[in-house]
């Protein structure tokens, strides 16, 4: 049988800027069958629902928000804990029953992901912070701390492109006989959290640039503009 999964994933967030979403339904299972639920399932349908959602969110990247960032990261939060209500279906279990290496690997990965979703919180936390701090410093032309905030931004761009590589290293799944809704499900939800990976890595690289074109017009003779502008964009569009 699968193992229990991690009970305290489910943790609140208290991001700024957060995007409501409305709660789901109570899922009540009434199965006999040893397959998995077919499309119709409400577990089932929610989860591929909320991954066409995260889907498009990706397609979105021109907002670059904070707004945007959050509730990305909390539409993967969802679908995390989806998987968890899936994998402790009992025709989950019976396809996997026997399958050791297969459960090991699905709990490895998905231990990994609690990790990176902590990681993801406090990098978009930090990363609204820093750029609260470098909006003031801008309006005050405060170069020490638009140093800081350089320096910061940079910190965050290895770090991001470290967890970054490391999630789009997940393995895809292949499960023993023939159940392949079930793998399918499985790799769309690897594919969801690289997704929000990406994204993030991306705005924090993205924002770097915008440091550094605006270094550039300084030594130009211009002004913060720039910077201004990105920080502004990131901090105000909803």
């Amino acid at each position: 049988m699968a193992p229990r999964m991690v009970a305290n994933f489910r943790r609140s967030l208290s991001f700024p800027n957060h995007l409501n979403h409305s709660n789901k339904p109570k899922k009540t299972f009434h199965v006999r069958s040893a397959s998995l639920p077919c499309r119709s399932h409400p577990l089932i349908s929610s989860l591929k629902d909320d991954l066409n959602g995260l889907k498009s969110w990706a397609c979105k990247p021109e907002k670059r928000t904070c707004a945007w960032l959050c509730d990305g990261l909390n539409q993967l939060k969802t679908i995390h804990e989806s998987l968890d209500d899936l994998l402790q279906l009992p025709q989950t279990r019976e396809s996997l029953h026997g399958h050791s290496d297969l459960v090991e690997k699905l709990l490895d990965d998905f231990l990994h992901f609690v990790d990176v979703y902590g990681i993801f919180q406090t990098l978009i936390l930090t990363f609204k912070e820093e750029h609260l701090a470098a909006q003031v410093a801008v309006r005050r032309k405060d170069e020490s701390k638009i140093a800081s905030y350089a320096k910061a931004l940079r910190k965050m761009a290895k770090e991001m492109d470290k967890v970054a590589s490391n999630v789009q290293c997940t393995g895809r799944y292949i499960v023993p006989d023939g159940d392949t809704e079930l793998a399918q499900v499985m790799n769309d939800i690897v594919e969801a959290t690289q997704l929000v990976s990406t994204a993030l890595s991306n705005t924090i690289l993205f924002m770097d640039r915008i440091r550094k074109e605006d270094k550039k017009s300084e030594r130009k003779g211009g002004n913060y503009g720039i910077c201004r502008n990105g920080i502004g964009e990131f901090n105000e569009k909803k």
